[in-house]
């Protein structure tokens, strides 16, 4: 039993999540044991996040919450902004589930902050889009504008097809 056991876990609980989050639910549960026993702090970050997204469809939402805070704790340990980034993304869509508005802009923003140092572009692009749509739910119309002309995840993908495409 190694890290890869884990990775696999989780791969699998990824298939069977669309159809059948029970079973997904148990193959996580299973990665998040394995990575206890072998004392693998990115594999229970990963059991952390695909689990909780399981909980807030179910609408477990303290469930899901507390879970996340749990991973954001490890992941501050781990001091990596793309998962540090990540777990506040997962807090703030735990918080929108709930209708905290408050306090799902808050993480979303930490979300930002971390993926604005790494330049990951892409994840910025999915930060705004969940801002804007935060700030449509709270009639902050003018932040959603704002966010709303900001680049996406999607427009900024596009932008790398076209560049690739012009290139051949």
């Amino acid at each position: 039993e190694d890290t890869n056991k884990v990775l696999r876990l989780i791969e699998v609980g990824n298939i069977y999540e669309l159809d059948d989050w029970e079973t997904a639910g148990n193959y996580y549960l299973q990665a998040e044991e394995l990575s206890k026993k072998l004392n693998y702090p990115l594999g229970l970050i990963k059991f952390y996040s695909n689990y909780t997204a399981i909980l807030n469809n179910q609408g477990k939402h303290d469930s899901a919450l507390m879970l996340n805070k749990e991973a954001l704790q490890l992941a501050n340990t781990m001091q990596d902004k793309m998962i540090i980034g990540k777990c506040c993304g997962n807090m703030g869509n735990t918080y929108n589930f709930l209708n905290d508005y408050e306090n799902a802009i808050y993480y979303y923003h930490e979300a930002e902050k971390n993926f604005e140092a790494i330049h990951n572009k892409y994840l910025l692009g999915r930060m705004y889009e969940m801002i804007q749509l935060v700030y449509q739910k709270m009639s902050r119309k003018d932040d959603a504008l704002l966010y709303g002309q900001r680049p996406t995840g999607k427009w900024l993908c596009q932008e790398i097809v076209w560049i690739l495409e012009d290139r051949w």
